[in-house]
C-alpha cells in the first residue's frame, strides 16, 4: 500500500489542526471560544441574550451565562 516510509513531521502536520488559537472555550455547548465572543462584543452585542441570538452561547444549558456577563463587563471597561 505504502511504498516509501513517512517521517514523523508528515504526521504531526496532517494531525495539527489548521484552526488558529481561538482562546479558551466559554460554551461547550455549541463550542463557541472566547475570542469569537469577544469579537460579538466589540461588534456591539451587550448583553448574554444578544450573544445567545448571534452565537447560541449561553442559550442551552446556561452554564456559561456568568462568564458571559464578565466578559461583556471587562470589554466595556477596556472601551
Amino acid at each position: 500500500l505504502f511504498d516509501e516510509q513517512v517521517d514523523g513531521t508528515y504526521w504531526s502536520l496532517i494531525a495539527s489542526s489548521s484552526k488558529p488559537d481561538q482562546g479558551k472555550l466559554i460554551c461547550s455547548c455549541f463550542k463557541v471560544s472566547e475570542k469569537t465572543i469577544v469579537e460579538a462584543i466589540e461588534g456591539g452585542a451587550c448583553s448574554a441574550a444578544q450573544l445567545g441570538q448571534q452565537l447560541q452561547c449561553g442559550t442551552n444549558c446556561g452554564s456559561c451565562i456568568p462568564e458571559l456577563n464578565s466578559l461583556i463587563t471587562q470589554s466595556l471597561r477596556l472601551a
